[in-house]
């Protein structure tokens, strides 16, 4: 069983307060992808971001309750997070069913990408892959 998750909080990086709490792994905590418009917002007034480990070492399910624990605290303190839920709805190790993958596939044939050509700048992709 893996017990390589964490649940961690971001801060904003002129008052330190914290804006989000969330559950992932080493590589997940400093992303800049997959993140709300709210988040995204913040980071992008802010210039950054900093980061803090609440807890680590924990099993998946373990992660996903203490997300939930600490979320439901930082409400009870009146802090305005950006969290979409309440915790506990991670996805990792979801995987897609064959038919899914194939619907999606039939949907995206012939879909031109915007991103053709355009080349991650170098503070994304370190951000992405620390």
């Amino acid at each position: 069983m893996r017990t390589d998750y964490l649940v961690y909080a971001h801060t904003r990086l002129n008052t330190n307060e914290v804006f989000y709490i969330g559950k992932g792994t080493q590589v997940r905590i400093r992303k800049n992808s997959d993140r709300n418009i709210y988040w995204r917002r913040i980071v992008k007034k802010d210039g950054g971001f900093n980061s803090i480990i609440l807890a680590g070492n924990l099993t998946e399910k373990e992660a996903l309750n203490y997300e939930i624990l600490m979320i439901k605290k930082a409400k009870d303190l009146k802090l305005k997070l950006c969290n979409m839920t309440d915790g506990g709805d991670g996805v990792s190790g979801y995987k897609r069913t064959l038919e899914s993958r194939q619907e999606q596939s039939k949907r995206m044939t012939g879909v031109v990408s915007l991103r053709i050509g355009h080349k991650a700048s170098k503070e994304t992709v370190e951000n992405a892959y620390g």
